[in-house]
């Protein structure tokens, strides 16, 4: 009778992280880059437009997975920081594209790229293969962390 239970915890802890991830996603959704981005002066090096939905349906994924198992088997600080990710995750899109406020969305991906790094920290020693699995997202918000601070200088 407990695995049934074991079971079903998993299955609502995995649906309660698709929830959260989903509608974190569908803020990038709601809030999109539109002409006011597109009029924005960009670094050289900014990736092509098509890369952006690509890479981050990917991480979505990831964290979908991520945050399954954080919210069964983490600990506090592990669920809160994972939590802090999504909600700086979702700000963002609509700090940059639905208020146009780049600076606010720069301060924004900063403390989403600390919550990553905290969670990074935590879960190092717990389970190296969420360390893994997030690296990429790391890496992404790194760079989308430059090109809006770029993007902030030359507008």
């Amino acid at each position: 009778m407990s695995s049934i239970n074991t079971n079903r915890s998993k299955i609502f802890f995995f649906l309660v992280a698709l929830v959260l991830v989903l509608c974190t996603a569908m803020t990038g959704m709601l809030f999109l880059p539109g002409s006011w981005y597109i009029s924005l002066y960009k670094p050289w090096w900014t990736p092509p437009s098509i890369v952006f939905p690509v890479v981050w349906t990917i991480l979505y994924i990831i964290d979908i997975g991520v945050g399954s198992w954080v919210l069964v088997r983490g600990d506090a600080v592990l669920k809160g920081l994972w939590l802090m990710q999504l909600l700086f995750n979702g700000g963002w899109s609509y700090l940059v594209f639905g208020r146009h406020q780049l600076l606010f969305g720069l301060v924004d991906i900063i403390l989403l790229w600390i919550s990553l790094i905290l969670f990074l920290m935590n879960v190092f020693h717990k389970k190296k293969v969420i360390f893994i699995l997030f690296l990429p997202y790391v890496l992404w918000v790194t760079v989308a962390l430059l090109l809006n601070f770029n993007l902030w200088q030359l507008n």
